[in-house]
């Protein structure tokens, strides 16, 4: 009865924590009672992991990396008075999926696999849905008509060769074609750790691949990009580094034709240059950066607030290392790189024993930090906590 409860709990998680926006964008429904409701049931189905994780952790105390984190996130709500319910997500999930990671248990590396592939399938039929919608053009329920001047150089060149008209963003029962892309990368990442027969996660690749490439949103192209070089040149970290390089420029700079009137100044915040028939632009991510730095400047550093930050410049920070500076400090910021770095050397370590579809999800999603306000979503703290547990079953 527990492990069935684990698998519907978790599931029912990851589906309602990337539908909350979705919901309450398109229907006004607020479904945070229900999620708060699933984190109860992992809390107590897990609890066996949590006891031993905790009690690891008090044993190593000051050793260990974990409990510094935890530690420094504590000491940050002391000394600003406040205990940030951001801080309290991140937090959550990152003892939650350390403690499941920890286990080394086999159901628990099922329920992992099979909850984030059942979110996948879900994903891709509301992507699917939502390219018959834009086709027929009647309604936009589960896709967004694309802002004027929004810097998608993919749909560009996509309407160029087949000569369409195309507009629209398909995110099927997320709010963000990002949010869809990161369950389609998840779903990828976890196929090949399943028991299924090589033809039927082939199937199942083909039909994730496809939703990700029309979902059209950017970091499905970077995952694509590293698994051809990952299936090209095998261990080639020097042409990822330069690729993820390339991603993150092109990600806080945005070019617009001279020609090109700008509808749209959420994109273009301040000219850089003029190279040839193209002007640059300090992108919306960049610009976000620019002003966190100022925000935290001004506040000392320790004493930043996320949600004052929001009310400041009318947007999420849009990276998770600028939000965790803002609900836990810049030491614990500065701790949970030193994690990341841990896990990266600890997955380069076994690579040879792992899955290419793994590789390339594993640092897509890394990369995709530097742009995307990851600290509450689960997907990724799942794929990144619960490594231990993947490659172990894997070797």
């Amino acid at each position: 009865m527990t492990q069935k409860l684990q698998l519907i709990a978790l599931s029912s998680f990851l589906i309602m924590m990337s539908m909350k926006g979705w919901l309450v964008d398109r229907f006004d429904f607020n479904i945070s009672i229900g999620i708060y409701f699933t984190i109860f049931i992992l809390a107590y189905s897990y609890k066996a992991e949590l006891l031993a994780y905790a009690y690891e952790r008090f044993q190593k105390n000051i050793l260990d990396v974990d409990f510094l984190i935890l530690a420094f996130l504590t000491l940050h709500f002391i000394i600003n008075y406040h205990i940030s319910i951001n801080g309290l997500s991140f937090a959550a999930l990152f003892i939650l999926f350390s403690s499941i990671g920890r286990a080394q248990d086999q159901w628990n590396k099922k329920v992992v696999i099979n909850s984030i592939l059942i979110a996948a399938i879900l994903c891709t039929i509301g992507v699917m849905i939502g390219s018959i919608e834009g086709m027929l053009g009647n309604s936009s329920i589960f896709n967004r008509i694309q802002p004027p001047n929004y810097p998608s150089p993919v749909l560009n060149i996509f309407n160029s060769l087949f000569s369409t008209n195309w507009y629209y963003q398909i995110s099927g029962f997320q709010l963000s074609i990002n949010y869809t892309a990161y369950l389609l990368i998840g779903g990828l990442a976890t196929i090949s750790f399943t028991d299924y027969s090589q033809g039927f996660k082939n199937i199942f690749i083909a039909i994730f691949i496809s939703a990700l490439i029309l979902s059209q949103a950017k970091i499905g192209y970077l995952f694509l990009t590293f698994l051809g070089i990952r299936i090209l040149f095998n261990s080639a970290y020097t042409l990822l580094i330069v690729i993820s390089f390339s991603y993150l420029a092109l990600s806080h700079l945005t070019i617009n034709p001279i020609e090109t009137v700008l509808e749209n100044a959420h994109y273009f915040k301040s000219k850089v240059f003029l190279l040839g028939d193209y002007e640059f632009y300090v992108s919306f991510f960049l610009w976000l950066k620019i002003s966190a730095f100022h925000y935290l400047h001004a506040s000392h550093w320790f004493l930043g607030n996320y949600n004052e930050f929001i009310a400041t410049v009318s947007a999420e920070p849009h990276s998770l290392w600028v939000s965790l500076a803002l609900i836990g400090g810049p030491i614990t910021t500065l701790l949970v790189l030193i994690k990341f770095l841990q896990v990266e050397r600890s997955y380069r370590e076994t690579d040879g024993m792992q899955s290419t579809l793994f590789f390339a999800a594993f640092y897509a999603l890394i990369i995709e930090t530097v742009v995307w306000d990851a600290f509450d979503a689960p997907i990724f703290w799942i794929i990144f906590l619960t490594i231990p547990m993947l490659l172990k079953e894997r070797s």
